[in-house]
C-alpha cells in the first residue's frame, strides 16, 4: 500500500501543516507529472483527508501542489452583510449562510446566541469565523469546519522518538498512526509526554514523520 498519496498518486516529498485552529495544508511533489484540480484526497498511512488544489506546478517530469482542507472556500472574499432577528440570532445561521455559497460545510457543535443583529464585512470568508467563535475553530480531515475548539484526544498507538529539537518541546516521531497526532491530544512515552499543540508531517527520500510542537 502506498502510504503518502495524492488522488493515488504516490508522493515522493511534501508537508501537511496541521495548527491548533483554523485550516490545516499540505505541499506535495508528486512521482509524475500529473494534471489535478479541484477536490482531492490526501492519503498517508492511516490518514485520509479531503482537500481542495490551490496551486499547481509541474516541472522536470513531476507535479507539485498546494492543497488546502476542505474546498477552500474560506479564503474566498465576500461582501458585506447585515442580519438581524429580534427574536435572537444563532451562530449556526450566520455560519451555513456564509459556508454554502462557498462550498463549505459548517458544523456548530454547541449552537449559540450572538445577539439580534451582526453585520458581516466585506473580506475574506474566514473573518466571519474568527470574530464569531471564541476559543478557535479547526478544519477536520472530513473536510468539515468546525465551529469549536478541538476534542482532546490520546495518542494510542505505537510511536517512537526520533529527536528532540529546540525548544525541548519539539520532537520528531516515528508512527503509522498519524491520523491520531492531532492537536489538543496527549502523548506519552518512556522519556517524552506531552500535548500536541501543532503537528507537521514530512514526507522525504522514502520515509514519513511526524514533528511535533507540544505543551509540556
Amino acid at each position: 500500500m502506498t502510504y503518502a498519496a495524492l488522488e493515488g498518486i504516490p508522493i515522493v516529498r511534501g508537508s501537511l501543516v496541521v495548527p491548533a485552529w483554523g485550516i490545516w495544508h499540505a505541499d506535495v511533489w508528486l512521482d509524475r507529472a500529473a494534471s489535478l484540480s479541484g477536490s482531492v484526497t490526501l492519503q498517508l498511512a492511516d490518514l485520509t483527508a479531503k482537500a481542495t488544489v490551490i496551486r499547481g506546478v509541474s516541472t522536470l517530469g513531476q507535479a507539485g501542489y498546494r492543497i488546502v482542507g476542505g474546498a477552500g472556500g474560506w479564503r474566498q472574499a465576500i461582501g458585506s452583510w447585515q442580519y438581524a432577528n429580534a427574536a435572537g440570532l444563532t451562530l449556526s445561521t450566520v455560519l451555513q449562510h456564509v459556508a454554502a455559497p462557498i462550498g463549505e460545510t459548517v458544523n456548530v457543535p454547541a449552537d449559540v446566541a450572538i445577539g439580534t443583529a451582526y453585520v458581516r464585512q466585506a473580506g475574506r470568508a474566514s473573518l466571519v469565523l474568527q470574530q464569531l467563535i471564541t476559543g478557535g475553530w479547526y478544519m477536520g480531515y472530513d473536510g468539515i469546519t468546525y465551529a469549536a475548539p478541538r476534542t482532546p484526544g490520546v495518542v494510542a498507538g505505537t510511536w517512537s522518538l526520533i529527536s528532540v529539537a529546540q525548544p525541548s518541546t519539539a520532537y520528531v516521531v516515528a508512527t503509522e498512526s498519524v491520523a491520531e497526532w492531532l492537536p489538543g491530544a496527549s502523548f506519552a512515552g518512556p522519556s517524552v509526554s506531552g500535548v500536541v499543540n501543532r503537528v507537521r508531517h514530512v514526507i522525504t527520500s522514502g520515509t514519513l514523520r511526524t514533528e511535533v510542537m507540544a505543551d509540556g
